[in-house]
């Protein structure tokens, strides 16, 4: 059996609620509605906690094998996916995400709400040349849908042989 609730707006984010569920057959043992002499059959109760999630956010590698060879002849693509509680709506929606040093940016291949292209304000972008930095796009609203990808960020990288933290090796 399948259940569907709804949590009031007002419900504190992080805070654990308590739900109670007891099953039982109204009609007692038998299908006729004669309470007096056949009482209702009442199951024992479970109870359980929910956690109100404003959002969740994945960040997903687009490749082969969770891993990838050195060099920008071997670009690669992370997406970025959060899923906002049903029905909400966030205004100034800032993802931002700061890539390692051994991450070299390529460029953002695609800013999508709910489905569709959608067009985002630049607020840090990491470097062409220095690996590592951070990636940061505003989206100006975002009213969620009960998909699970209600935002998507796609950008493309690389894996340089040296990362920005130590100067190449010597020559052999």
């Amino acid at each position: 059996m399948l259940i569907t609730s709804s949590l009031s707006n007002r419900a504190d984010l992080g805070t654990p609620l308590t739900v109670r569920a007891n099953g039982g057959f109204m009609f007692g043992a038998d299908p006729l509605d004669n309470p007096g002499t056949d009482p209702v059959i009442l199951g024992s109760t479970t109870t359980s906690a929910i956690t109100p999630t404003l959002l969740t956010l994945q960040k997903i590698y687009i490749g082969p094998e969770d891993e990838t060879a050195t060099g920008p002849n071997f670009p690669r693509q992370y997406q970025i996916v959060i899923d906002i509680a049903a029905g909400q709506t966030i205004t100034g929606l800032l993802v931002t995400d700061v890539l390692s040093n051994n991450v070299q940016f390529l460029a953002v291949d695609a800013t999508l709400v709910n489905g569709g292209a959608v067009a985002t304000t630049a607020v840090s972008t990491p470097s062409l040349v220095v690996p590592g930095g951070t990636l940061s796009e505003r989206y100006a609203s975002v009213t969620a849908t009960t998909a699970a990808n209600d935002v998507e960020l796609y950008f493309s990288f690389y894996i340089p042989r040296d990362d920005n933290a130590r100067p190449p090796c010597c020559p052999r």
